[in-house]
Formats: C-alpha cells, structure tokens, sequence
C-alpha cells in the first residue's frame, strides 16, 4: 500500500483515522531513553477519543480552547489529536514563555483547560484551570489517566457527535513575546494537513519505517507539520529527545537513533560546524593546504561530509533546516561535502511551507522553487513575498485590524520578508522590511547578511548590527575563555586585548563589505541579547534601550 492521500474534507480525526488503517502495528511516537513509551499508529485514534471524551466529561464545548504547554514528546501529540478529536481548538504555547506571558495567553485565548509538562506545572497552577499533567496524562483534578479514560455512553454519542469541520480551527499558535497585545495565529485543519500532503512528495521520498528525530517544540509550527504531519502520512517512527538542547548530549543521542530525517535550527548545524568542521579546514591545517590543490578538494570535502553524517547518526537523508537563515559559508560548506541538509522558508501565518527543496536540488544562497499549489508574487514597490493557498491562515484570533493589515480580502498574505527569483524560479531572501535598516544615503541594509559574516570570525558567538546617527554599529559578543586560551593569557588580559580584536575583526568584516554595508563602529556585549522563545534576538529592544540610556 502507497502512503494515504488527504482531500479538502480532511480533519485531524480522519487523519489519525485513516493512518491507523494505514500503518497497523506500526511503531508512530517514541521518547528517546525511555522504555515503553512506544506508540502504535493504531492506538492514536484510542488514546485521542478517551482524551476528547475526557474533555467532554469536563463540560468543554466545541470550539473551546485548550492549551498545551510543554517540549515535544509522544503524550504531546495524543493530547493534540484527543483535542481536535472533538472538534475543540489547541492553544499551542512554546515552553520558553514565562508564566506572565503564559497567564496573558491564556486570558486572550479564553482557554478553558490545560495540558502542561512537569516543569510548566508552576506557569499554570494559578488559572484556575483543569490541568493535565503532560508527563503521564494525569489529571491533576481528579487523577485520572485521560489517555485510558473510558467514555459513558453518553460521551461516546457526544463524540461522534463532535465531529470536527476542515474549516474549524485546529490551532491557535502564538509565536513570540507578548509585551503588547498576544498575537495568536488561527490555522483551521486544512491549513495544516493541506501543507502536509503538499509537502510530502517534492523534497524527498520518504520511506515507510523511516526514523525521524525529533529535537524541536512542536509548538513551533514547523515542526509539527512537516516534524508530525508530513513524516506521519509516511509511516515514519518518530523519536523524541525532550531536553535541554545540548550539543554533545544531543550528538550522543544521534548515534542511538541513527534517524533518516531531521529537522533542526540554524544555531545547531552552525554550532557543530563551527567546532568540528571550521578548524580542520582553517588556515594553516593540512585540509586546508590539500583545498588549494583542485584535485584533491573533492576529496577532502567528501571525507569531511562522510564524518559529519556519521556524527549524526550515519543514516541521515533528510537534514531540514529552517526559521531563520543558514549562514551562506556553512550552506557552502554542506554542498560541496555533499551533505543531505534541506532548506525551507516559510512562517506561521502559512502552516508553515511556501518554497524549498530537497537535498538533491539544493543551491547555495537559494531556498528552491515555490511548493506546488502555493501563489506567491512580489510587491512590485517593495519586493515583499505576498503568498496565497489554501494553508494560509484564518487570521489573528480575536484581532481583526491586525488581520486586515496583513491578509487581503482575495487571501494574499503580506509575509513582511523581501526577496526575489532567480531566472530558474528559485526564491532567494534578502531579509525581513522591519529589520532593514536605512543608512542616511538612502541604500536598503539588512543587517542579518552583516551579522553572519561577524559570526563567522573566530571567538564570536553572538553579534547584532544596529543604526545609530547615521551609521552601523556592530555589538558583539565574544567568548572570552576561547579567546584567552587561544592566545595563552589571563582571563583579566583577554578583556583588554578584545578590544582591540574586535577593531580588527570590524576591519576584516568591512573588507567584504560594499561600502554602504561597512561598520562604523563595533562594540563588546557583556551579556548575551534577550531573544523570542523563537531563538531570535530582539533588535528593537536592544535599540529602544540604547536610546533610553544614550
């Protein structure tokens, strides 16, 4: 049997329906190091309709919202899919939000219950709430195991009478900080299993029985559509790893998975490259003396790429990498090593796919061609990626102006990035129009493209680029026991000789820069930038508090 095939009518109950037909006895969701936690492709739709009817039990409605509050493992999805069982919505909250902003969110999405792991117990014991404890599906109202929960005959009649529409929403995702007013994405059932089913065919071909590994929130749209949806129409084994995002513990994890797929951040491929990879081929080291020699690059690249697959597991087919741009020197890197990393672009608002590629076809500096079945076009002013299809959103809940700002009557979707393609029809980014930064000679700069190359420099580990009179400034961190190890100084040396390192390091930058993209000044941060629970550093917090200060 061929991988199952999604129409317009289809919800998450007929998906987990249809895969449990599909895919019977299948191992579907697994937890990393943790014996018995498999679960069975069949036994979704069981655990999903005690969960619903648990719900029920509690007075929920349909059309009620319920959150889930935790890192990704199996129990993660049973709640999902027992939620949109019945035809209720998930509030999908990242479990880096504070409990402030997780009270707020659950004030703005009129949630009337909660799924919450055991460290997110503390930001959500004060709601008022039923809770459900994530860890183990027990309820801390009234302890029962809502995954095992038998239904009365009467919630039995409720479910099947709760049956969800394709237009109902199924999510409502709230991406960053809430400082102002929460700003939740509302995407219905076909938005998500549509980008699903369009995306499972052009990247890859997926094999039954393949394992993926699961390292992202799944509150991250992301990763639950192509990191659950996409790989589950497949028949895929997923493997969670719920911890800390440490690299050696995660590389040791890797090898005990030995995963075909995974989907995964910049920060991490950009990490392990810049320890494993960069200094074998730095200046000065026998790689580099034999990639002077075209005979040999080849060669070395291969035997690079081969170590780099082994160390993430040696079955790897399918490296996705996306949320944020790919510095160009580590993609590269990936090519030529002909290493099977995959880049996507896509956002919330979109479930998330709009253009990519698979390994086979990738091309430095491009993301690839747009997803079948996806309108995309260009502001011919501004260049911005207007996107339409069936996988964009249903608006912002409960925001209508802010969904008027965005998404036209006739379902264009203003994404706020610019770019444009390449003859071949392959879409490249130049960056997002609120980050762009106007120098006083009147040229566009996006600082990411800035901030990539000063990251590359030795002992960098974090940098931002920010307007200031007129001119760039560079703000940089460095790590400061790398760079007085490396020299053989003291810790208190190492503080006067960065700043002088980091002059030079401006002056280096500057030398591959045009000169309306050059660095007036660069300075040392101390401390690391607060970012989004997304991982992205806020820019406009960095300049509003300089100006306070300034």
């Amino acid at each position: 049997m061929g991988k199952p095939r999604l129409d317009n009518e289809d919800t998450m109950r007929s998906f987990v329906d249809k895969l449990a037909g599909q895919y019977r006895g299948m191992t579907a969701l697994s937890k990393y190091a943790e014996s018995g936690s498999d679960i069975k492709y069949d036994e979704i739709p069981l655990r999903a309709r005690s969960i619903g009817a648990y719900l029920i039990r509690l007075g929920l409605e349909k059309g009620d919202k319920v959150i889930i509050l935790g890192d990704s493992c199996p129990n993660w999805a049973l709640g999902y899919f027992g939620i949109t069982y019945c035809a209720m919505t998930v509030v999908s909250v990242l479990p880096a939000f504070s409990k402030p902003e997780v009270e707020k969110i659950a004030r703005h999405s009129d949630a009337k219950a909660v799924f919450a792991s055991s460290a997110n117990l503390s930001k959500v014991l004060d709601l008022g709430l039923p809770v459900i404890r994530l860890d183990d599906l027990h309820s801390l109202t009234d302890d029962t195991n809502v995954a095992l929960y038998r239904p009365s005959s009467r919630e039995t009649a409720e479910i099947e009478n709760r049956k969800p529409s394709s237009d109902d929403v199924a999510s409502i995702i709230y991406t960053s900080g809430t400082t102002g007013e929460p700003k939740g994405v509302m995407l219905t059932h076909t938005n998500l299993l549509w980008n699903a089913q369009a995306c499972v065919e052009p990247f890859i071909h997926i094999h039954k029985g393949w394992r993926v590994f699961s390292i992202l929130p799944m509150a991250h749209v992301y990763e639950f559509t192509v990191g659950l949806l996409l790989v589950m129409l497949a028949g895929c084994h997923i493997t969670y790893f719920a911890r800390p995002l440490a690299v050696t513990q995660l590389l040791k994890a890797f090898k005990v998975v030995r995963p075909h797929i995974c989907l995964t951040v910049p920060m991490l491929i950009e990490k392990v490259y810049g320890k494993a990879v960069a200094p074998k081929i730095k200046e000065g080291t026998k790689p580099a003396a034999m990639l002077k020699v075209p005979v040999l690059r080849t060669f070395v690249y291969r035997t690079i790429g081969r170590k780099l697959r082994s160390a993430f597991g040696g079955s790897i087919r399918f490296f996705g990498v996306g949320g944020a741009p790919l510095d160009l020197e580590v993609e590269t890197f990936l090519h030529r090593a002909h290493f099977p990393y995959a880049l996507g672009y896509g956002m919330t608002e979109t479930s998330p796919m709009i253009a990519g590629c698979g390994p086979s076809y990738q091309n430095p500096g491009s993301l690839g061609p747009v997803v079948k079945g996806v309108e995309v076009k260009l502001d011919p002013d501004t260049n911005e990626i207007l996107v339409r299809s069936p996988s964009v959103m249903k608006g912002y809940y409960k925001n209508p102006e802010l969904t008027s700002q965005v998404l036209t009557r006739d379902g264009w979707l203003s994404t706020g990035d610019t770019g444009y393609f390449t003859k071949s029809g392959r879409l490249v980014l130049n960056g997002r129009i609120k980050e762009m930064i106007l120098t006083s000679a009147g040229e566009n700069i996006f600082p990411e493209a800035i901030e990539c190359r000063i990251n590359r420099m030795d002992f960098v580990e974090e940098s931002l680029i920010i307007p200031e009179d007129g001119s760039l400034v560079a703000l940089i961190k460095l790590n400061m026991d790398e760079l007085a190890s490396s020299l053989r100084i003291t810790a208190e040396e190492a503080k006067e000789r960065a700043l002088s390192y980091i002059q030079e390091l401006r002056e280096a930058v500057n030398r591959q820069l045009p000169s309306t993209s050059r660095i007036s000044k660069a300075e040392i941060r101390e401390t690391p930038f607060e970012r989004t629970p997304t991982a992205k550093i806020k820019r406009m917090a960095v300049i509003n508090n300089r100006r306070k200060t300034g």
